[in-house]
């Protein structure tokens, strides 16, 4: 900790103003307004006067490990009357340097104000803290208060080598900052040195020269040939490569005058799905980089990407980094078998299973799912395409159901989420893989992913898009080289009734009643106010012939048109209308009474009623909907104007609707109400993106696969436009290890697909089941883990590079990092043969401690508490010996790299 510094204030200023990183040095705490309770009391324990308050102490500020702050104040607030005070402390753990090393405040503060401290210059070090509390006036009426203190400065790398030549700019997320476990055993753990040990003012665990980042400038700094160079780290916790990194590349946040620069992230982008367009958007993102750099002018500065370290956070289920994500069966596969949890109430694997092993759960979860049957050691794949939920007994000798291990009860029995009841729940869109431990008795879960993707059919043409905003189609196995011409229209629109129709001026209202079933939240509209400057588009179709003599035709209307308003119904879940621009100045010609038609000549009285028509109804098949209006007589005017559902058509004049009209009291009036099959088409989804793979059993010398040809093509009454980045006559084919995104949006009748981005990929991951663990761990696997498929896009895109080019790469990922862990070619991890159960239910055998990532466990910590580095399948963060592990790797290529000056 340096509380003075080699440099003047303004210096100091001038030098770290563009050292700056995102971070947060401020802390509040919320009161509730209640009154305080009154603490000086009589005898009797009544309240006197004046009241005395306790003191309201809140969390404190921590300057991380190797950073620093240079503060000009700090601003404290208050919505109540009192004395704030505090400790700016050289050590967040205690004051075991002695009290000459720390600093006071007390200031006064008015109700509802703020006070500000003036520091200028006071430069705050790693592991210092700034300490609140609050002690209110001795007035009646003081309520709990709201109180907050911000630190006003540059925050800074710890690196005090103000006079150096060069700067090493090093940007990570938080595994290049975090510090777990202890690293010199005769210092931290056994007292050698006489330190102060006892809990309440212990020695820290590390020192910020411990992190990677700073060992590799002092290496420099020492080496044969020293450099003199500076650390500036302005790595920050959570971020991630493809996003964070990337806009504080872009934006400026970078733009230093380094000499080195050295990115290690990328481990929290492994915590998503890699589909196709996550992993090319990750490549675009390295060439970004290296094109800002040399949009700065700094071309011959090398740069240094690392790929992430090892991790195993395979405990964390379908949020883990190492999950090898499994796909959905493609058109050439099937599953083994299939249970349905609306009528089915076990899943049975049978005494014999075969094959794959590999079993589809779906259903509306109306029955929860006990396990039964399988083979003592097999391994069986479920994928949950629906919801549902799994029976599960209890760990004792006396189950009425299978005992179901679940992950969480692997790490940590206490942490398991199994309730009373013996219900687990299992998401849509998850993948588990259980062995069986004991037919009938206990599974075990040896491994828990997203089930990911959609697959197209063989010879697909088109795709069903989803009311989502990204979809992932992976295609399937055909016949020949089949062209996608774009979406399926009935997948990405939504169609209503038009139950009357309002001219004005260049605009007309389609209304669609109360019990619209246009439902807002499906539309994904602008709002009213602004969707006139926006481009959406109905269509109108179904409007019929009803024209006479000197009269337009209603067919006119059917078409493409620009919505520039509408309107909700009362709760806002409902389009009740749409304006659209439509010239009907000419409305008398087209009879805008609501007759735009054909006429109804009668309704039975029928549970079924047959209705019979003035002319042909064209264009409708049963289980389509029509919508009768102006109906007069009796019970019809009441009841039977609406949308009914068609159940049969006896001829071109005569159809069946679901009117149970047997009991209206009345007859229908002849020939004074409309039967309107018109409808409008919105198109709901715009925009979304589309991504595709083609799938691992796609190749061109067999023929099998899909492709994109750049060009206009035709579906329904729309215009499909595909715009490939390589233009005019170019295709893009989808076979094995390729991927595509489409960004889709519509213009009137017209559909637009521009690619986004194309390229390499690795597919989307396939395992199943197997007759033993070891040959489940052993078989051919399709895809990559997240982890290992991050890393594969960072490598192949630095090593597409030329030398000369002056960016570098860094491997940092090492299975050897993990203690008793081996992985699968694809990165599936396997711990040690002991960590995985015997065939008991006993709670003790349930738990898998172990200790930090790469340490020797002699002077770690041990026990099931539960933190990082403690618990197999929860290891993320480092020690200082894992920092250590990564310096090495990063020294190995830095060290060998010329840094210009």
């Amino acid at each position: 900790m340096a509380r003075i510094v080699p440099i003047k204030n303004d210096d100091l200023r001038s030098l770290i103003a563009l050292e700056g990183r995102p971070v947060n040095l401020s802390v509040s705490l919320d009161g509730d307004g209640s009154d305080l309770s009154n603490t000086n009391l009589d005898a009797s324990g009544n309240p006197l006067l004046p009241p005395v308050y306790s003191d309201i102490v809140s969390s404190g500020i921590d300057i991380d490990v190797g950073r620093a702050v240079m503060v000009n104040s700090i601003t404290i607030t208050s919505n109540a009357k009192g004395r704030v005070s505090g400790v700016m402390a050289q050590n967040a753990i205690g004051d075991w340097i002695g009290l000459s090393n720390q600093d006071e405040y007390s200031l006064a503060i008015s109700e509802g104000g703020s006070v500000t401290l003036s520091l200028d210059g006071f430069v705050l070090g790693s592991g210092s803290r700034v300490s609140l509390k609050f002690t209110p006036y001795p007035e009646s009426g003081q309520t709990d208060p709201d109180i907050g203190m911000h630190i006003n400065g540059i925050e800074f790398t710890a690196d005090f080598n103000f006079n150096a030549k060069k700067k090493l700019l090093y940007c990570g997320d938080s595994i290049s900052w975090s510090l777990l476990g202890n690293y010199k055993p005769q210092d931290m753990g056994y007292n050698y040195s006489g330190n102060r040990k006892e809990s309440t003012n212990p020695y820290p665990n590390y020192f910020g020269d411990e992190l990677a980042a700073f060992r590799l400038v002092s290496a420099l700094r020492s080496q044969a040939s020293p450099e003199s160079i500076r650390l500036v780290n302005k790595g920050f916790g959570g971020s991630k490569f493809s996003s964070d990194q990337w806009f504080s590349m872009r934006s400026g946040m970078y733009t230093i005058d380094w000499n080195l620069m050295v990115m290690q992230a990328g481990i929290n982008d492994a915590t998503d799905v890699q589909t196709p367009l996550r992993q090319l958007t990750m490549g675009q993102r390295v060439i970004d980089m290296v094109e800002k750099r040399n949009e700065d002018g700094r071309a011959d500065y090398p740069m240094v990407f690392c790929t992430p370290p090892i991790a195993d956070d395979k405990y964390d289920g379908t949020d883990a980094r190492v999950c090898l994500d499994q796909r959905v069966p493609i058109s050439n596969e099937s599953y083994t078998a299939s249970f349905d949890s609306t009528s089915d109430t076990e899943i049975n694997f049978g005494a014999t299973p075969s094959g794959d092993r590999w079993y589809e759960i779906k259903g509306d979860g109306s029955n929860n799912l006990e396990m039964k049957g399988g083979v003592e050691g097999e391994v069986y794949r479920l994928d949950f395409v629906t919801q549902n939920n799994l029976l599960t007994g209890v760990a004792s000798s006396a189950n009425t159901k299978a005992f179901i291990r679940t992950l969480e009860s692997q790490q940590n029995v206490d942490d398991s989420p199994i309730q009373n009841n013996g219900i687990l729940t299992i998401k849509a869109n998850t993948t588990l893989f259980f062995r069986c431990v004991s037919p009938n008795e206990e599974y075990e879960e040896v491994d828990r992913v997203s089930l990911i993707g959609t697959a197209l059919a063989a010879d697909a043409q088109y795709f069903d898009a989803s009311e989502s905003t990204i979809d992932h189609f992976i295609t399937g196995v055909n016949t020949a080289p089949t062209q996608i011409l774009g979406p399926t229209i009935s997948g990405v629109s939504e169609s209503v009734n038009v139950i009357n129709a309002f001219p004005s001026r260049n605009i007309t209202q389609f209304g669609f009643g109360a019990a619209s079933e246009l439902f807002s939240l499906n539309t994904n509209l602008p709002p009213a106010s602004v969707i006139d400057e926006n481009d959406v588009w109905i269509r109108i179709k179904g409007m019929q012939d009803m024209s006479g003599s000197g009269e337009t035709s209603w067919t006119d209307v059917n078409g493409f048109h620009k919505v520039i308003n509408y309107t909700l119904s009362g709760n806002g879940q409902r389009i009740t209308n749409v304006q659209v621009m439509l010239d009907t100045r000419d409305s008398a010609k087209r009879k805008f009474n609501g007759n735009f038609g054909l006429t109804v000549n009668s309704i039975s009285k029928a549970t079924s009623a047959v209705v019979t028509l003035g002319a042909d109804l064209a264009g409708k098949v049963v289980g389509d909907s029509v919508a009768l209006q102006n109906l007069e007589g009796g019970d019809f005017e009441n009841n039977a104007n609406g949308i009914f559902e068609i159940s049969a058509i006896n001829s071109p004049t005569e159809i069946v609707i679901n009117l149970d009209s047997s009991n209206f009291s009345g007859n229908y009036t002849a020939d004074s109400g409309y039967l309107s099959g018109a409808e409008i088409e919105l198109f709901s989804s715009r925009p979304y993106f589309v991504e595709f793979e083609g799938s691992s059993a796609n190749t061109e010398d067999a023929n099998n696969y899909s492709y994109f040809a750049h060009g206009d093509n035709t579906i329904d009454d729309y215009k499909v436009k595909v715009q490939l980045s390589t233009g005019s006559g170019s295709q893009f084919n989808l076979t094995s290890g390729k991927g595509i995104a489409f960004s889709v949006y519509q213009q009137g009748n017209v559909i637009y697909m521009n690619e986004i981005v194309s390229g390499n990929i690795t597919n989307s991951g396939k395992v199943v089941g197997s007759n033993n663990l070891d040959n489940f761990f052993s078989q051919t696997e399709k895809g990559l883990t997240r982890l290992k498929t991050v890393r594969k896009v960072i490598s192949d895109t630095v090593n597409a590079y030329d030398p000369s080019a002056n960016v570098h790469l860094v491997d940092l990922y090492d299975i050897d990092d993990l203690k008793n862990t081996t992985e699968t070619t694809a990165g599936r991890l396997r711990y040690g043969s002991d960590k995985y159960k015997a065939n008991t239910s006993a709670e003790s055998s349930s738990k898998l401690m172990v200790n930090d990532l790469i340490e020797d466990p002699f002077f770690k910590a041990t026990g099931d508490s539960g933190v990082n580095e403690r618990v197999m399948g929860k290891r993320l963060h480092r020690s200082p010996k894992g920092h250590e592990e990564i310096f090495n790797k990063l020294y190995a290529k830095v060290g060998g790299i010329t840094i210009p000056s």
